[in-house]
Formats: C-alpha cells, structure tokens, sequence
C-alpha cells in the first residue's frame, strides 16, 4: 500500500473512531459546559468551603485548568455564577409560588420578606458571600448580573400590572427601586426585618404608595 493511500486511510479512520465516540469538546455546546463547571463549583464549595480553588473544580468537573480558565476568568467570576445559579431556583420558586396571582400588593410584600427571610439565609450564599460586611446584600449589591436578575424580576412583574402603578412610573424604575428597598432590608438598615410581620407591616405602608396607585391605608411599622 502506497503512503498516500496509508495515510488517507489512517485519517478517515480516525474520523470514523470520533463519530462513533464522543465528539470533539466532549459533545457539549459552550452553555452547557459552562453549566457542568458552575454544578462543579457548586459542589467543591459546598463540600470545602471558600478554600476551594480553580484547580479543585477543575478536577471536580473533570477537566484541566486551561479548560475552565476559558470559561471563567477566576474564581471571583465563578462564586458570582453559583450564586446566579442559586438565585435562579429562588426566581423559579417566586414565579411558581406569588406570580399566579392578580394581588400586586401581596406579590410585592411576600417577595420582600421572601428575599429578606429566606434567601438571605441560604447556607451556600451565606458561604459565598463571606467575605462581605453585610453578607448576601454585599454579594447582591457588587454583582451586576446579580442586581440585574434581581431588578429584571421586578421589571417584569409592573410590566404585568403598569395599570396599577402610580401615572408616569415606569416598569424599569420600578425594579430598581424594589432592589434598593431589598437592600436596605437585607442590610439591617432597617430595624427588625429578620421578622416577616416588620417587613410587611414596612411594605405596606411605606413601599407600596411608592409605586401603587391605590395603596393599602398606613399602619405602624415598629
């Protein structure tokens, strides 16, 4: 057999042996390798704490560094991910929970003590946000895309119910408005919101004429 013939032999076999294996990149588009790094973070974090390093995950997910690296800039990159994904079973639980509903007033006071109650005291974001002053508000407060979900949520929610808002307010302010409500809820500006009665009692008289063109009558808050 000639080299040529060899050597074109040898190149459509190993064609072959790769469609018949596993493609080139482990068969998996960039989103969802992306997504098996974020769960193997998640793991490595949850099991060592925040000692964990890049090579540590990397391991867990059962790739090399360089691998990871070319999805995540550093592990500061790759804690804001886990939270993002952390945050995003919560929003699943809120849309699933308070969204089927034509009460805005109770949508927005039960996502608050929600935010301020439940999540805030998830044991993983707790984890991640250990090395802020003010724990999961530190870590909400300096994430763009953390702020971003978390204002976008409520965006959608007046887009919904702009007949109820007051005249001229729009969904985008709103949402934004509600994050830095859930702020200085989570970072204790606001006294005895580690209590749901308070953060109600707080919504409804001072959030809600904020944004509601027919809020409910004020009552004492503290």
């Amino acid at each position: 057999m000639s080299t040529k013939k060899s050597t074109n032999l040898e190149k459509s076999g190993g064609d072959l042996a790769r469609r018949r294996g596993r493609p080139l990149g482990g068969g998996n588009t960039p989103e969802q390798a992306r997504r098996l790094l974020v769960d193997a973070a998640e793991a490595c974090f949850a099991q060592r704490g925040m000692e964990t390093t890049m090579a540590e995950v990397a391991r867990e997910a059962g790739v090399t560094r360089a691998v990871l690296y070319r999805h995540f800039a550093g592990r500061e990159e790759l804690v804001v991910a886990v939270a993002v994904k952390v945050m995003d079973r919560y929003v699943a639980q809120v849309v699933r929970d308070l969204m089927p509903t034509d009460d805005v007033e109770n949508l927005i006071t039960e996502s608050l003590v929600f935010v301020t109650t439940v999540v805030s005291r998830d044991p993983l974001l707790i984890l991640l946000a250990a090395s802020g002053e003010h724990g999961f508000a530190s870590l909400l407060a300096n994430s763009s895309i953390l702020s971003a979900k978390v204002a976008g949520l409520y965006e959608q929610v007046f887009v919904l119910f702009r007949d109820q808002l007051r005249p001229g307010l729009e969904p985008a302010d709103v949402g934004h408005y509600i994050l830095a409500v859930a702020l200085s809820l989570l970072m204790d500006v606001v006294p005895g919101t580690n209590d749901p009665d308070t953060v109600r009692r707080y919504a409804r008289t001072f959030v809600l004429p904020a944004i509601i063109a027919s809020p409910p009558r004020a009552t004492p808050v503290f």
